[in-house]
């Protein structure tokens, strides 16, 4: 998760993804706890287009999450000046794979975040 270190961890999780009416425009909803080399990584992250009055047309982009690692809980967002680098969602005919890229303000924490989903 930092600049010297990192894990690559496959898990269990929840995705979630709409271009709803009653929620922002467009949003992204990820989250896993049940990762299969270490039961005590938690991860929850959320994207969106918030509205800046009521439904308006006008919008920028925010998020918010948690990184659970090593008895430490990691929070990002653009209330802390997080940033999110890249998104890409990609689809075939059998996944959907959603790939995010988050920095710290300082770029000192980075995260990346692959999510693969059955169509």
């Amino acid at each position: 998760f930092d600049s010297s270190n990192s894990a690559t961890q496959l898990a269990r999780g929840y995705l979630e993804k709409d271009w709803g009416t009653n929620f922002p425009k467009t949003w992204i909803w990820i989250q896993a706890n049940h990762f299969e080399k270490d039961e005590n990584v938690s991860l929850t992250l959320a994207l969106s287009r918030v509205p800046l009055i009521g439904d308006s047309l006008y919008t920028i982009p925010g998020f918010l999450g948690g990184l659970f690692l090593d008895d430490r809980v990691y929070r990002m967002g653009t209330f802390m000046w997080s940033s999110v680098k890249s998104v890409s969602i990609e689809d075939d005919e059998e996944h959907r794979k959603i790939a995010i890229e988050i920095h710290s303000f300082w770029a000192k924490e980075r995260l990346w975040v692959l999510a693969t989903i059955p169509n």
